[in-house]
């Protein structure tokens, strides 16, 4: 048994050391960035239940799940095209997870503007405030997703031209790296979005 024990261990570092250390940072940041969300996520839960307030969930933020959920879903199809080097798929496959990005920020937006014409104002320590806090963290995490994704591309775009290039770019190792990154950063963006979702579905 200690025996089995200790080889699980081991493997399980070995695992570890393969990871390459920027995803390793991606990794440790989606953890800590959880720890935050959850812990807000909590006050929120304990405000609702001690301070009842009548707020409507705006309708806008159910197309800007679902446009995150579509997003999520290119950002799979582009670590897949990236692994089958397919570089006109993977430029596609990156201006729509673009675009769907942004739809999901703009419809943000105007949630927003739904809750303050509605009366619920960020202010004070209430359940208003924390609807804004939680969705504005997540969309604060959201910017910087679409400015990595912005990168990729447009660096995507540049390999449709230059097969000289593809083939350097998807021969190359961190490159793969970068595609992982861009892919697990947004799955944790929709995993984040569809919990906080659910929780202001039921509160609210």
């Amino acid at each position: 048994m200690k025996k089995t024990a200790q080889k699980g261990s081991t493997s399980f570092i070995k695992r570890l050391e393969r990871i390459h250390p920027h995803l390793m940072l991606i990794y440790m940041g989606i953890i800590g960035s959880s720890l935050l969300f959850l812990f807000l996520s909590l006050l929120f839960v304990v405000t609702a239940v001690q301070q009842p307030a009548a707020i409507n969930l705006p309708k806008s933020f159910a197309f800007s799940t679902a446009a995150l959920l579509v997003s999520s879903y290119f950002a799979h199809q582009y670590l897949q095209h990236f692994k089958n080097d397919r570089a006109s798929e993977l430029s596609h496959s990156a201006n729509a997870l673009l675009i769907t990005g942004i739809a999901f920020a703009i419809s943000q937006m105007i949630g927003w503007q739904e809750l303050a014409a509605n009366g619920t104002l960020f202010s004070g320590k209430t359940t208003g405030a924390y609807l804004y806090l939680l969705s504005g963290l997540h969309l604060a995490h959201l910017v910087g997703g679409l400015i990595f994704t912005l990168v990729q591309a447009l660096s995507a775009r540049n390999l449709k031209k230059d097969a000289v290039k593809a083939l350097i770019i998807f021969t190359n190792p961190y490159e793969l790296v970068k595609a992982r990154m861009l892919a697990v950063y947004w799955h944790f963006l929709d995993a984040v979005w569809l919990v906080l979702f659910v929780v202001f579905l039921i509160l609210l």
